[in-house]
């Protein structure tokens, strides 16, 4: 649309052709109405080609070419915003049902485990080697396991219907659309990010380009009321050629009744007395250029802000998922360790049943970890406005 309005805007400065004609039969005249008699009816034709151009408009056409050609820069930021906003969204929808996937994978795991466990408990306990109270709360155990494992399956469905709802999948293609859940396993085990050595800047930011245009949109807008308090100018200029009665046995040819005509004129226009309408309109539309003006620098505001934050959660969440890593190898020794001894009576029921809840939280916040690390890395290229084509290099 702002494509149009633009090209709109520049053909103003163009003459303008207009044609047109009439061709037809009619009748001209009544003798009386009293005792009328109805001539026959008799051609009529009319033909007029004119050529105008507005030379001077007090600066109006220029101003709204500016604004058409502000307005079409801004909406293609905005289309690239949105294109940017987009692919982050389906990005961090992506990653998020992949994080609801591997914590299902690990519910899976530890259910395993501990019906594996409830099977061994069961059986020492049918042959009078385990305690009841211990029985119980294996099974008690594997309760809780199963429902959370359940919850855990529900999660994955509805992260999946997000993202396929973001990326406008139709319902009748969503039950056989493949969605890849596949890890990079090099990156999870062994790579560890660091932190960015250039962070996005605000000054090449999309709101900030955004908000340059349209604080010139603002002006120029404001500028135009402003310019009806004041004399209006105008030098038009046009050509003429007109030609009639050239139809019917009586008629003289097209070119020799022709007649061509040119016009120039320097037109005032001024307003001397409006009750102040006009000065008030002027001041209404400066007020409206400073309140969006104000909204303006109300968004570059929260666009900080929202750079400072991501500083900051990047800055933790590297951390967290150094920290995270260290923590799942230490509690896979730890239970490991429990195991053995469990089963050579060494270590008591609710030890091993807390070594494993353990194992299980450290996994959780490993994944946690990298995928909410995943997403801010999307936050990163959004704002640095890298995001389309890092995303669609994949």
């Amino acid at each position: 649309i702002s494509d149009l309005e633009y090209s709109n805007a520049l053909v103003k400065f163009f003459p303008s052709l207009d044609l047109s004609a009439s061709h037809g039969r009619q009748s001209k005249s009544l003798n009386s109405p009293t005792t009328p008699t109805y001539p026959k009816d008799q051609w009529t034709s009319t033909f007029s080609l004119g050529l105008t151009e507005s030379l001077f408009d007090n600066g109006v056409s220029i101003t709204a070419f500016k604004i058409a050609k502000w307005k079409s820069a801004l909406e293609n930021t905005r289309f690239l915003q949105e294109r940017a906003k987009l692919c982050a969204l389906v990005g961090k929808g992506y990653y998020q049902y992949l994080l609801t996937t591997k914590l299902f994978e690990i519910e899976k795991s530890q259910f395993a485990l501990l019906e594996r466990q409830y099977d061994l408990v069961e059986s020492d306990y049918e042959q009078g080697l385990k305690k009841r109270k211990d029985f119980l709360r294996f099974k008690t155990q594997l309760s809780r396991a199963r429902i959370s494992l359940a919850a855990s399956a529900i999660a994955v469905k509805k992260e999946r219907q997000i993202l396929l709802q973001n990326m406008a999948v139709l319902p009748s293609e969503q039950d056989k659309f493949e969605i890849s859940t596949q890890v990079d396993d090099v990156e999870f085990e062994r790579l560890l990010p660091k932190s960015p050595n250039r962070f996005p800047s605000l000054d090449q930011h999309y709101d900030t380009q955004i908000a340059a245009l349209q604080r010139d949109i603002n002006a120029s807008t404001a500028s135009l009321e402003q310019r009806k308090y004041w004399p209006e100018l105008a030098l038009n200029a046009g050509i003429n050629y007109n030609t009639a009665d050239y139809l019917g046995k009586n008629t003289s040819t097209f070119i020799n009744n022709a007649q061509l005509s040119w016009n120039a004129a320097l037109v005032v226009n001024y307003n001397i007395l409006d009750w102040g309408i006009r000065r008030r309109n002027s001041s209404i539309a400066e007020e409206r250029q400073q309140i969006q003006n104000n909204q303006i620098e109300s968004t570059l505001l929260n666009t900080k802000k929202e750079l400072e934050q991501l500083r900051l959660d990047l800055e933790f969440v590297i951390d967290n998922y150094a920290n995270s890593r260290e923590l799942l190898k230490l509690e896979q020794g730890n239970y490991s360790l429990l195991e053995a001894e469990y089963r050579h009576g060494k270590v008591q029921y609710l030890d091993l049943i807390t070594g494993l809840s353990d194992l299980t939280d450290a996994k959780r916040k490993l994944y946690a970890a990298y995928f909410q690390l995943k997403q801010l890395q999307l936050d990163l290229a959004y704002h640095e406005g890298t995001i389309y084509e890092s995303v669609s290099s994949r």
